[in-house]
């Protein structure tokens, strides 16, 4: 009596590559964007430690909030090396949203931004950092007409002879409603390339024509092309902000406030 044959027919393996195949295409999308969700999730961490180190920063320093940049010793520091010592000396958290020197696989397209490759040398400050790339970067809008100014001034404090002054922190009318921090840099466009100023890739400047002018809306940057920081996260134009209470928001970038009446970032105009 003849046994009876075990081995799939080929029409039944076609069947069940056909049905892995299937199952790899549903799960493939499902698996992208919890790894999307991953990263912004980090990128939001990364964002509140900033936070709290800026109010550690101004705990420390008599209600001065941290300075767009600082002369000291013939060396200019940005913001980041003024938290350096706050974030226990860890050049990730600047990053955003990985610490890793490629853009992340679903935006080949994007610009590398990572400060933490190039930030410090055995702890000593490169002399170029403010030129270093950044996924995170201050506020630095100046819309005259209202007069608001970024909270992260410079001046004589900041051991400058020009320039807006060191913004206190009592000065706030509400912290938990002013802008700080949020994603990308004033030099990084969408195409991957840099136009805006690429000595400064450690602030965020609005549309880059906001002194007589309302706005903060990021997306006309570089004549439409938005930046890189708004693609990040999300296909629209979504960005993580930093409070100056030390919370972290995503917001439309194409929201934010800033008119003749209020901006989101003017510590003493009510941002509502």
């Amino acid at each position: 009596m003849q046994s009876k044959r075990s081995a799939f027919t080929l029409i039944e393996l076609l069947v069940v590559i056909s049905i892995i195949a299937l199952l790899i295409g549903i799960l493939l999308p499902a698996l992208g964007a919890a790894r999307a969700g991953a990263r912004n999730a980090k990128c939001k961490s990364r964002q509140h430690q900033i936070g709290i180190m800026e109010n550690a920063f101004v705990a420390d320093q008599k209600e001065h909030i941290v300075p767009m940049q600082r002369l000291q010793n013939g060396i200019e520091k940005s913001w980041r090396a003024q938290l350096w010592e706050y974030g226990n000396e860890e050049p990730d958290v600047f990053d955003c949203p990985d610490g890793e020197a490629s853009p992340p696989p679903n935006r080949p397209d994007l610009p590398n931004e990572f400060y933490a490759d190039n930030a410090f040398i055995a702890g000593q400050l490169d002399p170029n950092e403010t030129n270093l790339p950044s996924g995170i970067g201050a506020v630095n809008v100046h819309y005259s007409v209202a007069t608001a100014l970024s909270p992260h001034g410079r001046g004589e404090w900041a051991g400058y002879t020009y320039g807006n002054p060191t913004a206190i922190m009592s000065q706030a009318d509400e912290p938990s409603n002013t802008i700080s921090f949020g994603d990308g840099n004033s030099s990084s466009a969408a195409d991957g390339t840099y136009h805006l100023f690429a000595e400064d890739r450690f602030w965020i400047y609005g549309d880059g024509a906001t002194r007589t002018g309302p706005g903060f809306d990021r997306t006309l940057t570089f004549g439409g092309a938005g930046e890189v920081g708004l693609l990040r996260h999300s296909k629209g134009k979504v960005a993580n902000y930093v409070y100056l209470d030390g919370h972290v928001s995503s917001e439309d970038a194409t929201e934010i406030v800033c008119d003749a009446d209020r901006c989101q970032w003017d510590l003493q105009k009510d941002p509502h």
